[in-house]
């Protein structure tokens, strides 16, 4: 199979790579054949959605069932710049749409970033690169998840097979 890609040019050494079909930018059970790799099929996206972490898969939840987002895909580009004065990728774990807003989402525990000072830097230096472009870029952990009763309704619409909420009864799941 021959994959087309769309390659825009951010700025000089700066690129932001795609999928033309929109599918995922690297193998992740390829890349982390020991890691335990899931793939979630999304009612709300309508495409398989591949994590490698538990909280990567507690976001997938919260993105499911969020009235906000309207749709997300995992693993959605890939960014080349210069950092520290190499050149390097990153792919980061998930895309939101929310109304005409496009979100880059990774999702990282605190502690891992503090163990990776190396990468804490990098993840800064991509906020950065999309803030200078008017491009959210958010670092998500356990920090900023829904509360646990926002988490035990979402399980439950999930359950239900119900992955998108009227606003009306999204304000009263919160309640």
């Amino acid at each position: 199979n021959v994959i087309d890609y769309n390659d825009i040019e951010f700025g000089v050494d700066i690129r932001e790579i795609r999928r033309r079909d929109g599918g995922p930018m690297r193998d992740v059970v390829r890349l982390h054949p020991h890691q335990e790799t899931r793939m979630f099929p999304s009612w709300k996206s309508q495409c398989r959605i591949y994590t490698t972490m538990s909280l990567e898969r507690t976001y997938v939840r919260v993105f499911e069932v969020d009235g906000c987002v309207e749709s997300y895909r995992s693993q959605p580009l890939r960014l080349k710049f210069i950092h520290e004065g190499k050149p390097v990728e990153y792919t980061p774990d998930f895309e939101l749409q929310i109304g005409s807003m496009r979100v880059v989402v990774e999702v990282k525990p605190e502690t891992m970033l503090k163990r990776a000072p190396a990468l804490a830097r990098k993840l800064l230096a991509v906020k950065r690169i999309y803030r200078a472009r008017g491009l959210p870029f958010w670092i998500r952990g356990y920090d900023r998840l829904p509360d646990a009763d926002w988490m035990k309704s979402a399980a439950d619409i999930e359950r239900r097979g119900r992955t998108t909420i009227d606003p009306l009864d999204e304000h009263r799941i919160l309640e």
